[in-house]
């Protein structure tokens, strides 16, 4: 699955969506995770997000499909791309922001 997914999540981590894709796959990620610890530590009878995993894990054509169509529709629209040189969860920076470079001597040493 990692193989499918990561040329999709690569392309799409240049975009402005992907700050927002990446929060909403974590959020049902923890959903999944802990309706299945709720289940085995017999908190609950039944996982009731059982169906909507099976679901995921017996489609992984699907859903690599549907990420990489949502990738090159976001990558074909430059106003959605993120600037060379920025990262696409951070703001870019300003030269106000930077550092003085590490490696060079102060003039206090």
């Amino acid at each position: 699955m990692v193989a499918l997914l990561m040329p999709s999540l690569l392309l799409l981590s240049r975009t402005r969506l992907y700050p927002t894709l990446r929060t909403v796959l974590a959020g049902a990620g923890i959903a999944l995770a802990a309706a299945r610890l709720a289940e085995r530590t017999t908190l609950v009878s039944g996982n009731p997000l059982e169906p909507v995993a099976e679901q995921l894990t017996s489609h992984p054509v699907v859903i690599t499909g549907t990420l990489l169509a949502a990738a090159v529709a976001a990558w074909s629209r430059p106003a959605l791309r993120v600037p060379a040189g920025t990262s696409s969860f951070l703001a870019p920076r300003s030269s106000a922001d930077s550092r003085p470079d590490r490696g060079t001597a102060s003039a206090n040493e």
